[in-house]
């Protein structure tokens, strides 16, 4: 085992800085892509704090020595699923002033939910329940999301 270094910790906060904050902008920008061009400064914003906070948290809950925390491409798709549905669905009119502003709301609340139960399953250490996942049922998720993937518009500007 290492001892502490200040040089290392560094050197590994460093590296871990380079890889997420330029993903992390780039997954903001895609899932909410369905807000138009002008929202784009916006959500790679949204992007950019969601990784600072979210490794903030993630590093706060405890992890391991090796944690290694940031944006995942799989749940950025069905955030962009579910702000699509909401701009497209929600009912909620396009001359509305503060439009935009109520879908990032209702997308949030839904990362909050996640967050929340993630939380109470881990409490609850349900963790073990995952193994007995059948692994087609692992390969059907997987592979949905690659249709989601596939489906996803291309950007237009």
């Amino acid at each position: 085992m290492h001892s502490f270094s200040l040089k290392r910790e560094f050197s590994g906060a460093l590296s871990a800085a380079i890889i997420t904050l330029p993903m992390a902008v780039a997954y903001g920008v895609t899932a909410f892509d369905s807000l138009g061009p002008a929202f784009r400064p916006q959500a790679a914003l949204i992007g950019l704090n969601a990784a600072i906070f979210g490794g903030f948290f993630a590093a706060l809950c405890g992890g391991t020595p090796a944690q290694v925390s940031g944006p995942k491409a799989p749940l950025t798709l069905i955030l962009t699923f579910v702000v699509g549905t909401l701009s497209a669905e929600a009912g909620i009119t396009q001359d509305l002033a503060h439009r935009n502003m109520i879908i990032v709301g209702l997308a949030s609340a839904c990362v909050i939910i996640g967050g929340i139960s993630q939380l109470l399953f881990g409490a609850l250490k349900m963790g073990n329940v995952v193994k007995y996942v059948l692994h087609p049922v692992v390969a059907g998720f997987m592979n949905g999301i690659a249709d989601l993937e596939s489906a996803q518009p291309a950007s237009g500007s």
